[in-house]
């Protein structure tokens, strides 16, 4: 937990006058809000680089680097440091999360009609709708994560020939944590980065003073932080008609379907918000993990939010330090 400020600090962060900004844009095909105070130029220097690396690693964008990779799997490529920390970054979640988040689903999730930005897709005919793959369903997919080749001395990615890396949600988390440090580390003492539901909280006057977030769910809740990351997953967002199927975008790594599930959304609290985004995501995916040690080792808080109505739903909960307050409310940190 943060400590209090003292002494000479604590007076000249009470002293010091707050001028916050409070950027609101669209990028990574969500919405990006980045309240600071720091200087203007800061944090339009921070917009600017929300959208480079949108540049470097949409899929949707033929130009960026990530397609680059995809274009080329089975040869290396040479990408920036930013995405040879994404892959990366990836390809280790992979491994700690036991193949329950899997990087290498483009091909299945292109194969379902989700091949274009989501403002263009069809929409669902019944957001209610489930899939139809249970999760203890016959296994038909082999991943080839483990095949992805990573040499740092060169920032050269090769994908295995025939697999395609999609950065997913964890783009959004890993922008937010890379946004919000720049910005503390050129002198803001409050930052708050939004990009569709992966927060990023960061400087010394916020960790003094804390802000309220609150997260999606049957009937919402609210969380105090003082620094680091939230993510929210949810299966009632990035939904699709495909060939007359309702679909969403949490795919199962066993088998490369929709995953049935009856977590409705999980909110994950964690030291970086690319890390909650991965725990969320496999929260809704693989309901058995709350059972298990895993959120522990993880070192992760989660609220998970289960089948029922606003006044009846079940809801399982690892968050102590900050506590979460149940209650509906308006919010902040709506999960994708």
């Amino acid at each position: 937990a943060p400590t209090r400020a003292t002494g000479h600090r604590a007076e000249l962060m009470a002293a010091r006058p707050v001028v916050m900004h409070d950027q609101q844009f669209a990028a990574m095909g969500t919405s990006v809000r980045i309240i600071s105070d720091g200087t203007a130029a800061a944090v339009e220097r921070a917009v600017e680089r929300v959208h480079d690396l949108e540049r470097r690693w949409s899929r949707f964008l033929p130009t960026s680097e990530i397609s680059a990779t995809n274009d080329h799997a089975g040869h290396p490529t040479i990408v920036s440091p930013e995405t040879f920390d994404l892959v990366d970054r990836a390809c280790l979640a992979w491994q700690v999360t036991e193949g329950r988040f899997d990087p290498t689903l483009l091909l299945e999730l292109t194969a379902l009609g989700y091949d274009r930005d989501r403002t263009l897709l069809e929409p669902v005919h019944d957001v209610a709708a489930s899939p139809t793959t249970p999760r203890n369903g016959p296994r038909d997919r082999t991943s080839r994560c483990g095949e992805i080749v990573l040499e740092p001395a060169l920032r050269a990615v090769t994908l295995p020939p025939g697999v395609g890396f999609d950065p997913g949600g964890i783009g959004k988390g890993l922008a937010a944590d890379l946004i919000a440090t720049d910005l503390a580390e050129a002198g803001a003492s409050w930052v708050v980065v939004n990009l569709g539901g992966d927060m990023r909280l960061a400087g010394d006057r916020l960790a003094e003073e804390g802000w309220e977030v609150t997260i999606a769910g049957p009937s919402g809740g609210r969380l105090r932080m003082h620094g680091g990351g939230v993510a929210t997953s949810s299966r009632a967002v990035r939904r699709w008609n495909h060939e007359g199927i309702d679909r969403h975008h949490l795919l199962d790594p066993r088998t490369g379907r929709p995953a049935t599930t009856p977590v409705e959304s999980a909110t994950v609290l964690a030291g970086e918000a690319w890390w909650a985004e991965i725990v969320a995501k496999v929260l809704v995916i693989d309901p058995t993990v709350q059972t298990s040690n895993d959120i522990d080792r993880w070192n992760v808080q989660a609220v998970v939010f289960g089948p029922g109505s606003a006044s009846g739903a079940r809801r399982a909960t690892t968050m102590n330090d900050p506590p979460f307050e149940p209650g509906p409310s308006t919010h902040q940190a709506k999960g994708e």
